[in-house]
C-alpha cells in the first residue's frame, strides 16, 4: 500500500456515511476559505476530489473538488458558504 492509500483509507475511517454535497469548487484558494469557514463554525468538513488535484501538481479548474458535510449540518453549511457560489 502506498502512503496516498494509507492516508485515505484513515480519512474514510474518519468521515461519516450520510455526507451532503454543500459546494462544488475548481480553485483551492474558495476550497481553503470554505473549509476555515466550516472548521470554525465546528461543522466536519471533506474534500471529494482534492487529491486529484494535488496529484496532478496544479489546481484546474475543470477539476471541480466536492465539499461535504454530515447531512445534519448541511443546512448551517449552505448558509455560510453561500457567499462563496458564483
Amino acid at each position: 500500500m502506498d502512503t496516498l492509500e494509507l492516508v485515505e483509507e484513515a480519512e474514510m475511517k474518519e468521515i461519516p456515511e450520510d455526507l451532503v454535497t454543500v459546494l462544488e469548487a475548481g480553485n483551492q484558494g474558495i476550497v481553503a476559505v470554505a473549509k476555515s469557514i466550516l472548521e470554525s463554525a465546528d461543522i466536519p468538513c471533506s474534500v471529494n476530489g482534492e487529491a486529484l488535484q494535488e496529484l496532478s501538481g496544479i489546481a484546474l479548474d475543470f477539476s471541480f473538488v466536492q465539499i461535504q458535510v454530515p447531512s445534519k449540518h448541511a443546512k448551517e453549511a449552505r448558509k455560510l458558504l453561500e457567499h462563496l457560489h458564483k
